[in-house]
């Protein structure tokens, strides 16, 4: 008979010297493949740990601190029991904590390791907050400050953030799931239903009736009437994959895709996905989308997720290749395109079951020291003077997800602290094998600020718009296009003591511009708008548009002011339509300062007036506005949006100061 008790005695010795090395520190041994490869216990994995790897994610790691901590505390809604995306959200009209945010919050929580020390007040009202957005009629979860009329990544982004908040939280939905097989025939609560679209109980014994919401559909998938009709069967599923982008929005395209991952998986259709993603893949870069930028990196990040040991991530090292160029010869222009990489690489080689390839291996190895100190360099151009990160380096991002989420300001956010900075350290740490040190030092000073955080005040809105260039902070307000120009704020030509406003495009082909958000009140009987402006001299032909109406857009636009050239004459005029120079206002010349002041008086289509004035000189007194064609339309009447565009076939510079715009 076998004795097995040397085999037993073989494997108890193999772990426990596995366990020694790896207590001296992975950094002693990883340099070491062939020795570390005769050890049974790691064949098969990749080994990307060494010294410089190791002092690379320490330095990396110290940028998340104290702050970081703090700054996510404060984002804490008393009143909801949950978290604001952004400081310039909070207390403002119209905005709320919500369930992304709160979501993210969260996972920070859980793995700093502070979540198990939330206090049991804390935990009921994240418990409440969550329970509270769900719909009873489709089982989705919807902030009230955004309604159910949002993106389907978002529905989607939302229903799987709020499920799984829950289960950690230890409670559950109180109404059936989408997808759940309750809603083929779900008995619905009217009380309850009433309530949700704010109706008052009126009391008494009210019964229930059954709704039949949905029925086994021929050919795999569901009908069920609550989910969207692309996720109904594998026809409808295939021509949603189908409509996407996946040439001029990859990203875009994949996010939709990954949003809905988890309803895909309920409802049995993940074969269509595989199929329809593994045939649109490039097989030359491993990426999907036409190039090996950060755009099609984040694509595949967002797909990546799909791939596991049953289905590895079709030509791995194509798009590790096509990763590692990306980083190291794109530039982020959000903080997503510098976690993402990092988020790619770890989920196909630790969870996405990548076979073992010691070309991979050595590839990946020759290149994480740089790549995590490109981490480290890029994530802190988007440091903020609040403590944390935001999405761009000017700010935070107004928009998330399609909704409104902060005013854009040069601040923090939690989607950029979150999703961004912290998500990229962690990943970096996944990727090379070893557990990332927490902030769990500071988790009582956390709970203690989120459980005596006292209500948040009501915030009074500034109206109107008053900038005089300053500072440096006013031009992070200031939205830029695409395109090729630059802007900022620059010592005044003609007056070393002033600083104003540059927008400046020296080739032509492409527009560029600038824009600005502001609040006022609506209805206002007169709006009067004030700037300065200068250009340069620039081709015949050529113009700057300056635009105000209630928001961007040609629908939106109440006045349309060119600054032009044309046969040798320079002038400011204005446009009721996008075609031509229109009303000529008034001569000017290039590199010298003007006053511009309207005053501007909505009404009908034959009443409504505007007054211009030219260096305090009345020029013109019009009867028009800005229609795009339609004389029928009424004019926009609120004024809280100002942009200023160099023309595409020009090379010119405008200077601008002062700009002020009151409602009166």
């Amino acid at each position: 008979m076998r004795d097995y008790r040397i085999n037993r005695w073989s494997i108890l010795v193999s772990v426990l010297l596995f366990f020694w090395i790896w207590s001296l520190g992975c950094v002693v041994w990883a340099n070491n493949l062939d020795w570390i490869r005769s050890l049974s216990l790691l064949k098969g994995r990749y080994v990307l740990l060494n010294p410089e790897v190791n002092e690379a994610l320490e330095d990396l790691n110290s940028i998340m601190d104290k702050d970081v901590v703090m700054w996510i505390a404060s984002m804490y809604d008393p009143d909801t029991g949950g978290f604001y995306y952004a400081r310039s959200a909070i207390g403002r009209p119209g905005f709320s904590a919500d369930i992304e945010s709160t979501s993210q919050a969260m996972s920070f929580m859980k793995s700093h390791g502070m979540f198990d020390d939330m206090p049991p007040q804390i935990r009921q009202k994240l418990i409440t907050f969550f329970q509270s957005r769900q719909d009873p009629v489709t089982g989705y979860f919807f902030d009230p400050q955004f309604g159910s009329n949002v993106s389907n990544a978002k529905r989607s982004r939302n229903l799987s953030q709020a499920v799984g908040a829950l289960r950690d939280l230890g409670a559950a939905a109180l109404y059936p799931l989408p997808y759940s097989k309750e809603r083929e025939v779900s008995r619905i609560n009217i009380p309850d239903l009433f309530a949700w679209f704010g109706y008052q109980r009126l009391g008494g014994a009210v019964g229930y009736r059954q709704l039949p919401m949905g029925y086994p559909a021929p050919g795999g998938g569901v009908n069920i009437a609550t989910l969207p009709e692309h996720l109904r069967s594998a026809e409808a599923l295939r021509r949603w994959l189908e409509s996407l982008d996946w040439v001029n929005n990859p990203w875009n395209a994949g996010h939709n895709v990954s949003s809905a991952r988890s309803e895909i998986t309920q409802v049995g259709l993940l074969d269509v996905v595989y199929e329809f993603i593994e045939d649109v893949q490039n097989p030359e870069t491993g990426l999907w989308g036409p190039g090996r930028t950060l755009e099609e990196v984040s694509a595949a990040m967002k797909l990546s997720g799909y791939f596991t040991s049953g289905r590895p991530y079709p030509n791995a090292e194509k798009m590790i290749e096509s990763t590692i160029y990306a980083i190291m010869h794109d530039t982020p222009t959000c903080i997503c395109h510098v976690r993402n990489p990092m988020d790619l690489l770890a989920t196909v080689v630790r969870r996405g079951g990548l076979p073992y390839d010691p070309q991979i291996e050595a590839l990946l190895r020759e290149n994480m020291p740089r790549i995590i100190r490109w981490a480290k360099d890029r994530l802190l151009r988007f440091k903020q003077h609040d403590g944390a990160f935001s999405y761009y380096e000017r700010g935070s991002a107004r928009t998330s997800q399609g909704a409104v989420v902060s005013l854009g300001l040069p601040e923090s956010d939690m989607n950029a602290v979150m999703a961004g900075a912290n998500a990229t350290i962690n990943y970096l740490y996944e990727l090379a094998g070893i557990t990332r040190p927490t902030l769990a030092r500071y988790r009582q000073e956390f709970w203690d600020a989120i459980v005596n955080m006292p209500p948040h005040r009501p915030i009074e809105i500034p109206m109107g718009l008053d900038d005089d260039f300053e500072y440096d902070t006013e031009q992070l307000l200031w939205t830029p296009s695409s395109g090729p120009g630059t802007h900022g704020i620059v010592t005044d030509p003609h007056d070393s003591e002033n600083r104003v406003l540059r927008l400046e495009k020296s080739v032509t082909g492409a527009g560029y511009g600038l824009s600005r958000t502001f609040e006022a009140p609506s209805g206002a009987e007169k709006t009067r708008i004030s700037l300065r402006f200068m250009t340069s001299e620039f081709a015949s032909g050529g113009a700057f548009n300056l635009k105000f109406g209630s928001a961007s857009g040609l629908a939106n636009t109440a006045l349309s002011f060119v600054i032009a050239h044309r046969d040798g004459t320079y002038f400011i005029a204005h446009r009721t339509t996008e075609r031509g120079y229109g009303t000529r206002i008034s001569e000017i010349m290039p590199n010298v300062w003007y006053q511009l002041d309207v005053e501007y008086r909505p009404a009908g289509t034959d009443d409504t007036e505007m007054v211009v004035y030219i260096d305090g000189e009345q020029v013109a007194v019009l009867n028009e506005y800005f229609h795009d064609g339609d004389e029928s339309r009424l004019p926009v009447g609120d004024i809280k949006h100002t942009s200023f565009y160099v023309w595409s076939t020009v090379a010119a510079t405008l200077h601008v100061d002062d700009v002020k715009i009151s409602p009166e």
